[in-house]
């Protein structure tokens, strides 16, 4: 059964043990006034929870009022002598309850329990000369009374806080989340740029240098469309070993080691194939480099190769120095500007130029792009060496 239908069934039973008590006293002979006040006072308690403080205030004095009308209007002793507790035990302590249970603040709580006690003792001074019995008769179920509403009270407001606490956890469970997603999805945009940009571009310059030669030197054309044909097919293979990884990211075994520094010699093949004049010099041990350290050096370098073609062209002549020391790990890519730019090819908005920006800021280090002196361009980047090794990237 729901909490609302539970607390409405609830407020309907005590307000018909008031409504009983009521008529009880009206078959014996009390007056219709206070019958009609003890009607007044079970309809106050039906709103006690939404409004503790004025059904606090509406039952107090209707039940004061109801008290003195009784004594008032009593014919005998013994009708005196019953009115009061029943009365009083009934809808007053109820709402002592309320007030202690639903109030916001606690001062009002604690209002609660004195306008209780005042009211035992303002109701015991009817009792004749053993009122002080009737007071701390009255006085102990009124402090009953409010002891048990101010510990559902505390309860409430505990199991409210929990709420509160695990809507903020959700809240920022749902943000990480999302931060994280946005955050792959840069990722993957990255890489598949990486991957894609630098295939594309080299295709680009086979084929134009196919379509030149078609006529007077059909075997160049012919080797032209095959390491295009080989491009395409490199590029396919590193699409479906990023997709792979996408897809699995958690599944154990083996995977392939991703491009790294090691293998950058066939950077160098691709770029003469596509007619640039690269020259590649390393030093230090790349090889101890962390995973994920060499995989920012080689896209760095591939990009910045690819930027070269595409801006340069063919007949440009690279220079790339990498340099693994102990601390960090130093990359140059320089070029002279002397090459035939590529016809027609769209550029990517810098995207090639924030990627490796931000592979670079992922290690805290510094990056660098710009024309240079005399002509050409140069690429720079300085990334710092973790003493502990780096994390396996997930993508290729």
């Amino acid at each position: 059964m729901p909490t609302s239908t539970r607390s409405r069934l609830f407020d309907l039973a005590v307000c018909a043990v008031v409504l009983a008590a009521t008529a009880f006293d009206m078959s014996v002979g009390r007056s219709p006034v206070v019958g009609a006040i003890g009607l007044a006072m079970a309809a106050a308690l039906l709103v006690r929870r939404r409004h503790p403080l004025w059904t606090g205030g509406i039952v107090f004095a209707l039940g004061l009022l109801q008290v003195v009308l009784a004594y008032t209007l009593s014919t005998s002793e013994t009708d005196m002598r019953f009115t009061a507790p029943v009365l009083f035990d009934l809808a007053v302590l109820v709402a002592v309850h309320a007030l202690a249970k639903y109030t916001r603040h606690l001062w009002q709580a604690l209002l609660a329990c004195a306008g209780g006690l005042f009211a035992a003792l303002l109701v015991s001074t009817f009792s004749g000369p053993h009122w002080w019995r009737q007071a701390l008769l009255l006085g102990a179920v009124a402090t009953a009374a409010w002891t048990i509403g101010f510990s559902a009270r505390t309860h409430r407001l505990y199991i409210q806080g929990l709420e509160e606490r695990n809507t903020a956890l959700q809240r920022e469970r749902l943000r990480l989340a999302e931060a994280a997603a946005a955050s792959e999805r840069e990722r993957i945009a990255r890489e598949m740029h990486d991957v894609i940009a630098h295939a594309l571009a080299g295709m680009i310059a086979q084929v134009d240098g196919a379509s030149y030669a078609i006529d007077a030197s059909p075997d160049q054309a012919r080797r032209a469309l095959l390491t295009a044909g080989d491009s395409g097919r490199r590029a396919l293979a590193e699409l479906q070993q990023l997709l792979a990884v996408l897809r699995e990211p958690a599944e154990p075994g083996p995977r392939r080691r991703p491009l790294d520094v090691d293998r950058l010699d066939e950077l160098a093949v691709w770029a003469k194939t596509v007619g640039l004049d690269p020259a590649v010099h390393t030093t230090g041990d790349t090889a101890a480099l962390p995973v994920g350290v060499a995989l920012a050096v080689h896209r760095i370098v591939q990009e910045a190769l690819t930027n070269t073609l595409k801006h340069a062209g063919p007949g440009t002549h690279v220079t790339v120095d990498v340099h693994a020391g102990s601390d960090a790990t130093g990359v140059e890519i320089t070029d002279d500007g002397n090459g035939r730019p590529l016809p027609a090819v769209p550029d990517d908005g810098g995207h090639g130029l924030a990627g490796m920006r931000e592979r670079v800021a992922v290690y805290g280090g510094e990056f660098t792009a710009g024309p240079r002196p005399g002509g050409g361009w140069r690429v720079t980047a300085l990334i710092p060496t973790p003493s502990q090794p780096t994390p396996e990237p997930k993508g290729t």
